[in-house]
């Protein structure tokens, strides 16, 4: 893998914005947070087994076609480890107790920084485990003619954190779910409506399975 500056992300193409998600409240879900460096953090009331997804661009499209009260959404467009470290973890540090599952959506920024993706998804989770919380990491999906990552690189990505996470972390492998099923993109990178929706569904179905069996089972 061709390593990208530290400060370079991929993701040029901003398909949803915060300003999108500030305003938007089609889907009756009060969005209660705008961070100053345009971190969109939707919300809504407290309730019991919520999700929180942590993630870039691809995770703010979830958020797009969410419809559920109880996920939480802690998410910027081209963001990557440093974004996570410094402000996608910190944000979501809140909501670490019983009832609360996360969801790690990041790394197709930076495929190259894996090892750091690990010790530190590793650290975080040992952290909000110990509060009662469940922590899952969503592999990194599929691209189509994507000219900063193939399929292949994405691929390694995976093997080496489905390898590399702890016994606190359940790793949900959302990249065979989508070439096993299918998916398309409306620029190689960022999944359609229809894909996200099935994205999402799938995710809350793996947290729901994995809260049942409290356990940190591979998923498909």
């Amino acid at each position: 893998v061709q390593a990208l500056p530290d400060d370079t992300y991929r993701d040029t193409l901003v398909l949803y914005t915060y300003k999108d998600l500030a305003t938007d409240n089609k889907d009756g879900v009060d969005n209660t947070g705008i961070y100053g460096d345009g971190t969109t953090t939707k919300s809504s009331t407290k309730s019991t087994n919520q999700i929180v997804f942590i993630g870039d661009s691809r995770t703010v499209g979830l958020s797009e076609v969410n419809s559920s009260s109880s996920n939480i959404f802690q998410c910027k467009v081209s963001m990557g480890y440093d974004w996570m470290m410094s402000t996608g973890f910190p944000a979501a540090d809140s909501y670490a107790k019983q009832g609360t599952s996360f969801i790690i959506l990041m790394g197709v920024n930076d495929l190259y920084n894996q090892s750091r993706y690990i010790t530190a998804i590793n650290s975080k989770a040992k952290e909000w485990t110990s509060k009662g919380a469940n922590v899952f990491y969503a592999s990194v999906g599929p691209v189509e003619n994507d000219p900063y990552a193939s399929n292949s690189e994405i691929e390694s990505f995976n093997n080496a954190l489905k390898s590399g996470l702890s016994s606190d972390v359940t790793f949900i492998d959302l990249y065979a779910e989508l070439t096993s099923n299918g998916f398309k993109t409306v620029d190689g990178t960022h999944y359609t409506t229809d894909t996200d929706k099935r994205i999402l569904q799938f995710l809350e179905e793996q947290v729901k399975s994995g809260r049942n069996n409290n356990s940190n089972t591979k998923f498909v």
